[in-house]
């Protein structure tokens, strides 16, 4: 009995930590609508967010310290 219970919980605890989290909007919005046909054109043609490098060049300051960053 007990060895069943552990491994049932040692079962469930390799599953929670394999959850692969995929939300969509689109999963609760219908093809055939409008708003659901603008979101399929959107994901299709647009890439979403965007990614941004900066870089500083300042032999002065250490960007890393806490006080330059206050």
């Amino acid at each position: 009995m007990i060895s069943t219970y552990i491994v049932l919980c040692v079962a469930a605890i390799y599953g929670v930590m394999n959850v692969k989290i995929d939300f969509k909007v689109n999963f609760f919005i219908s093809d055939d609508t409008y708003a659901g046909q603008y979101l399929n054109a959107v994901e299709m043609y647009f890439n979403e967010g965007f990614q941004a490098t900066f870089y500083v060049e300042n032999d002065e300051l250490d960007f890393t310290s806490k006080e330059v960053q206050i």
